[in-house]
């Protein structure tokens, strides 16, 4: 899965991401880092947890982060969690993955 860049949500949607440096850290807002100041705390990157809110796929929600899959080194500088809202089903979307960003951060956008 790639990340979600630019990470901009439509008209009158909320977004909400994390991107995280370390093994694992994107399996949920705690451990991604997520804090009031909008920072994360920082560690080596080994895997990240893998998956994405899509029809017939396996479950990727708050409770369910998917597989730890290892990232390649060569292009991943952390992991990225993000959760948006679906403006016609009002279904949260998950999305979990590996990251070429190197600002490790939590932010939210509105559309």
């Amino acid at each position: 899965l790639s990340p979600c860049v630019p990470c901009l949500p439509r008209l009158g949607e909320e977004y909400h991401e994390c991107l995280c440096q370390g093994e694992g850290c994107n399996k949920d807002w705690i451990t991604a880092g997520d804090t009031s100041d909008g920072t994360t705390t920082n560690n080596p990157v080994i895997n990240c947890y893998v998956c994405k809110t899509e029809p017939s796929a396996p479950p990727c929600n708050e409770e369910n982060p998917g597989p730890l899959e290892s990232c390649p080194a060569e292009t991943t500088m952390g992991c990225l969690i993000s959760q948006t809202t679906d403006q016609n089903s009002g279904e949260d979307l998950y999305t979990r993955s590996c990251t070429d960003h190197s600002t490790y951060e939590c932010r939210d956008f509105q559309g």
